[in-house]
């Protein structure tokens, strides 16, 4: 029997559009565990920012920190999180985007869990390297079974040629601006910035607008022959994540939509976990992206049992036993 009683979340006051995949694992979780989902306030984080930067000194860990008191279940985006806990020997975290400049408040901070959950393989790694205090458990990132149910739907019409529904990599689009002026007719969606919002276009329709839900992004998705995947810390990604390079959401929800995968990636421990090199292409020139995108607009999507074979692994289900044994009575 599971030794948690609740599911804390952010929801309540961080509504990023990147966190709803987050939040539909906490939903998953709840659902699979039958747990409550309990919505913390934004003043629980505010004031636990202050605590920590004014009186951290008066901050005593706590002695009882053992997995057999873990009572709360916590995603975390980044480590910066731990701010809303005071006592975490009852809190298990798990940390999403880990990046270098973690390292000076990561063990001072996070000791203090019975067990901290990692997204990335690489990082958990690295972390393992240089001899954390902290317990941490690899739990790598995964997709709700409820949109899983959709890649067996039948498929729509394919009227986006390329779509590229997250942040750009420098050398890729480079490429895709390249491939445009060729080939003008090419229905190519993208997202741009717009007074902090993410507003989406489309070369030949203009302006498509926010995407408001996920299942929004999912349609669109699926409309789409080949979807653009990179990691984020390369070509110029390096300064923000200090180098870490992991695989991000955007892989299993460009799978379900039945895209043809084109992208760039570190070919680190974590692309080789997931099976990446199996499912994108990773073109290292014009010539060779050009080649590879006229082909691929072709065909019809040909690559069904390597993606259910792929989405069946990454399930939040999965993961959700994963946890739900490793923090059993």
């Amino acid at each position: 029997m599971s030794k948690f009683i609740q599911i804390d979340s952010i929801r309540a006051f961080e509504d990023y559009p990147s966190y709803q995949i987050l939040y539909e694992f906490e939903d998953d979780f709840s659902s699979q565990a039958k747990l409550p989902i309990n919505q913390l306030s934004k003043y629980k984080y505010v004031g636990g920012k202050f605590l920590n930067k004014y009186f951290s000194q008066f901050l005593s860990a706590n002695n009882e920190s053992s997995i057999n008191r873990a009572r709360k279940f916590s995603i975390m985006m980044t480590p910066d999180y731990h701010r809303m806990y005071w006592n975490k020997s009852t809190v298990v975290p798990y940390i999403i985007d880990y990046w270098k400049r973690y390292d000076t408040i990561f063990d001072t901070y996070f000791d203090q869990f019975p067990l901290v959950y990692i997204s990335g393989l690489e990082v958990f790694e690295y972390l393992k390297s240089k001899q954390t205090r902290v317990n941490i458990k690899h739990l790598p990132l995964s997709i709700s079974d409820k949109h899983f149910h959709n890649f067996f739907h039948k498929e729509i019409a394919k009227d986006i040629d390329i779509i590229n529904v997250g942040r750009k990599n420098k050398v890729l689009d480079a490429y895709i601006q390249q491939y445009l002026e060729k080939f003008p007719a090419t229905n190519y969606v993208h997202r741009e910035m717009e007074n902090g919002e993410n507003i989406y276009y489309s070369t030949i329709n203009g302006k498509i607008g926010k995407l408001e839900t996920r299942t929004d992004l999912l349609n669109t998705l699926s409309r789409a022959k080949i979807a653009i995947v990179t990691s984020p810390g390369i070509d110029g990604g390096e300064l923000r994540t200090g180098g870490f390079n992991p695989v991000t959401p955007r892989i299993f929800e460009a799978a379900i939509g039945k895209c043809f995968l084109i992208g760039k990636y570190e070919k680190n421990v974590e692309f080789y976990s997931f099976g990446l090199d199996n499912l994108v292409e990773m073109p290292t020139s014009y010539n060779e992206f050009e080649q590879i995108v006229s082909n691929k607009l072709q065909v019809p999507f040909n690559l069904h049992q390597a993606y259910q074979q792929f989405l069946e692994r990454n399930l939040n289900s999965k993961r959700v036993a994963q946890i739900l044994s490793d923090c059993s009575v």
